[in-house]
């Protein structure tokens, strides 16, 4: 996998969600794709699925993730 990798801890940020005025929640962006390259070369993919918990609480992240 050919890609730009940076080494800054916060650069996945929030663009991978975005808030629905409409219905006044966080929404996720499904076609979001990050790529996280470990120090020991392994590639994973990571991929957010959700924002709130089984409450309903926003904050917490939601995310599967897989080697490639």
């Amino acid at each position: 996998l050919t890609a730009n990798y940076s080494s800054k801890e916060d650069i996945i940020g929030f663009s991978w969600k975005y808030y629905d005025l409409n219905n006044n929640k966080y929404v996720v962006k499904p076609e979001k794709t990050y790529f996280i390259k470990r120090f020991d070369g392994k590639i994973f993919k990571l991929h957010f699925i959700g924002f709130y918990n089984q409450k309903g609480e926003k904050g917490t992240p939601i995310f599967e993730y897989k080697e490639l």
